[in-house]
């Protein structure tokens, strides 16, 4: 063992400035993402003083808004939080199947399924970069970041008894 080349990052934050673009809409599930996020900044040395939280009407406009704060150049790094609720049943194996497809490129998986006892009780899908439907809705042109580079999140939570 002692010829084996181990290479691991650092976990600390540093001096590096950080700012979390958050969606209100949904806040009952965005404020957990919110607060995780703020967790796991401040367990890897983040200071407080570090972190921005900006926060955005809905998930539509954080991709704006993230444009905004990326091109204000104050933070080393920016995240982004939104959550879309479709509602109970709006997708089926198969749709499910077809993003989870969608979200592996360049072998990288981003998609997390979430199993208790072989049920099915969560997932988080992920279209990758440039593989997810340019809709109606999107408004792709407004956010100065190209279609190809931005990913799309679609997730849905089952509750169960």
């Amino acid at each position: 063992m002692s010829n084996i080349r181990v290479i691991e990052g650092d976990f600390r934050g540093g001096s590096a400035k950080y700012a979390i673009v958050v969606a209100r809409f949904n806040s009952f599930i965005v404020d957990k993402l919110l607060e995780g996020a703020i967790d796991a900044l401040l367990r890897h040395g983040v200071n407080e003083s570090d972190i921005t939280v900006v926060k955005a009407p809905g998930a539509f406009e954080l991709p704006v808004l993230t444009k905004n704060v990326l091109d204000a150049g104050n933070y080393d790094a920016v995240i982004a939080l939104g959550e879309i609720v479709h509602g109970s049943g709006y997708m089926d194996i198969e749709e499910l199947t077809a993003i989870y497809h969608k979200g592996i490129k360049n072998g990288i998986n981003a998609n997390f399924v979430a199993l208790e006892n072989d049920q099915l009780i969560g997932f988080r899908l992920t279209y990758a970069a440039g593989q997810w439907p340019h809709d109606q809705w999107c408004t792709v042109d407004q956010w100065g970041v190209d279609f190809n580079d931005v990913c799309y999140f679609k997730s849905k939570t089952f509750l169960h008894s």
